[in-house]
């Protein structure tokens, strides 16, 4: 399903693809004030560098250096990434040029093994500073179950002071607490890769030009009492989320008691997830340029006093309305501090749940079991907010399945066709194959009389004990979808696959129903062809080759 705010600009996406198919257009690389990439690192096979400061690996685009400190590079390329291990006190290092550069953001995917390092946080070292400075709400924890690819951060914002400057951004380890909650082992592994630092040129606006736009859909304010979401490590701009104090079990709401805002009681599940009463506050977080965070609830603005000793939700953005984060425990935990409030000129006011009630105040550490928040995803609102446009079918991700993938460099990831067949320009859509839990080619070859014919598939599958292909795609804003492919094999070729889906990446569960047709040419002893065909249903989820793939 899709709000009702997100279908105009969805069926305008689909026009401009039309457009770019069967008409000619010019697109700027990067209209003004528009973000553009100054350096990425995005490998698709081991680096050629030892990453070490003095043998650093060059940008794939841009300018720029990338190295390992406090760990080793192994020279290889693992779960699409870049490995190192002997971690402690290790950093992935990035040496980037700003100037003329401001609105910085920074993405990285990473992932690290059981025993690899859990934590980390971002730092900078401006070109000629002695020391490293902590970027604050930035730090992460990997969760236990979380041993794969992760875009752990995307496009955070970078504080303003790197506008315009040379500098030094390092994914630094904070601890030697592993995955698996034990003490990282001198084997344990950390990957990263997909690093992209981007920014707006200066002199020109970030502020896009103002058009005429239709009311926005109201923000959801309560929280269905069935719903459940997953702990924030780390929030990003346009988050949407629950608030929870652990100490008090308490989630923050909506309801007023005077100058402060209820709680209610609230707790995660074992596998640390939360089911939120009725009358949760669903806030959403907006970050400025140095960090800063604005939080509303339906349209309105979470606030304290000049002076702190309150919260409530305004209609209006004040220098009061305006939080910063700072990290607080390894769990995930922040205590979240208001930017412009003093009490007897000391800006130290903090938010805290007492007594029933969610306020700020000034932080003790004595205290500080009061101040310390944890997010959790808030779950999608009601059914009554959405609705679906029938009328309009799109496709969510398409793969044409042959391309010239040698040419491509398709080798661990075929993205999908975006404007057209094979031009594999939707990158928010990946195949990929994976046998023996590693990532394998993603095609194979054939020769023809024409030349050599490629095909969407992979080797081995079946042979080793963890073997899947996988289709990795965005859905949000689609609802009644449809799942179609073709498949087959070589007669030594895996004859039948479970059909899954997950949300996570993680947690996978069995589709059931589908259905399924069939069709060869059958031969004669005399030579004469026969058409052979089947249609039917499925009703395990399990997806067939054909018995007779070679005819």
């Amino acid at each position: 399903m899709r709000k009702k705010s997100e279908i105009l600009s969805r069926i305008l996406s689909a026009a401009l693809a039309v457009i770019l198919v069967f008409g000619s257009i010019s697109i700027p690389a990067a209209a003004a004030g528009e973000s553009e990439t100054l350096v990425a690192w995005e490998y698709t096979a081991a680096a050629k560098n030892a990453l070490t400061k003095e043998d650093p690996a060059g940008a794939t685009a841009g300018s720029g250096s990338l190295w390992a400190e406090g760990a080793v590079y192994g020279g290889g390329y693992s779960t699409g990434s870049l490995p190192a291990t002997g971690w402690e006190d290790g950093a992935w290092c990035i040496s980037v040029n700003a100037e003329n550069y401001q609105s910085l953001t920074f993405s990285a995917k990473m992932r690290s093994s059981k025993t690899g390092p859990a934590e980390f946080q971002l730092e900078y070292l401006l070109d000629g500073a002695e020391s490293w400075t902590v970027i604050d709400g930035s730090a992460i924890k990997m969760p236990e179950n979380s041993t794969s690819l992760k875009e752990y951060y995307a496009n955070f914002i970078l504080p303003a002071e790197l506008s315009g400057k040379a500098f030094t951004l390092r994914v630094h380890q904070t601890s030697m607490v592993a995955v698996n909650n034990g003490t990282v082992a001198s084997g344990g592994v950390s990957n990263i890769n997909n690093i992209t630092i981007k920014g707006v040129k200066m002199g020109e606006s970030t502020e896009p030009t103002p058009e005429p736009t239709p009311d926005p859909a109201p923000e959801p304010t309560p929280v269905p009492s069935d719903t459940i979401g997953a702990q924030i490590s780390h929030l990003q701009d346009g988050d949407t989320f629950i608030l929870y104090n652990p100490n008090g079990k308490t989630v923050l709401t909506t309801e007023l008691n005077g100058t402060r805002l209820k709680g209610t009681a609230a707790e995660p599940s074992a596998d640390n997830v939360m089911k939120a009463p009725e009358g949760t506050a669903v806030l959403k977080a907006s970050a400025d340029e140095n960090g800063y965070y604005t939080f509303t609830c339906g349209g309105k603005y979470l606030t304290t006093k000049s002076t702190g000793g309150s919260l409530t939700l305004e209609d209006s953005a004040s220098d009061y309305s305006l939080w910063a984060l700072e990290p607080a425990d390894e769990n995930g935990g922040y205590l979240i501090r208001s930017v412009n409030a003093a009490y007897n000129n000391i800006k130290n006011q903090y938010m805290e749940y007492y007594s029933s009630n969610f306020t700020t105040y000034g932080y003790r550490e004595s205290n500080k079991v009061l101040h310390l928040m944890y997010f959790y995803r808030a779950a999608a609102p009601s059914a009554d907010d959405y609705t679906v446009e029938e009328d309009t079918v799109l496709n969510v991700a398409q793969w044409a399945g042959n391309a010239n993938y040698d040419e491509a460099k398709a080798e661990l990831e075929v993205n999908g066709d975006l404007y057209q067949t094979n031009d594999m320009k939707d990158s928010d859509a990946k195949y990929s194959v994976v046998v023996n839990g590693q990532n394998v080619k993603t095609f194979t070859t054939g020769t023809t009389q024409t030349g050599t014919s490629y095909y969407m598939g992979g080797t081995g599958l079946g042979s080793g004990s963890n073997d899947y292909v996988q289709l990795a795609l965005s859905s949000s804003g689609y609802a009644h979808m449809n799942l179609s492919f073709r498949l087959r094999a070589s007669n030594t070729g895996a004859g039948s696959y479970q059909l899954q889906y997950s949300t996570d990446g993680i947690n996978f569960e069995n589709f059931t129903t589908g259905t399924y047709a069939d069709k060869y040419t059958s031969y004669g002893s005399d030579g004469t062809p026969k058409d052979v065909s089947g249609e039917g249903a499925i009703t395990d989820g399990i997806a067939k080759t054909s018995y007779a793939a070679t005819k």
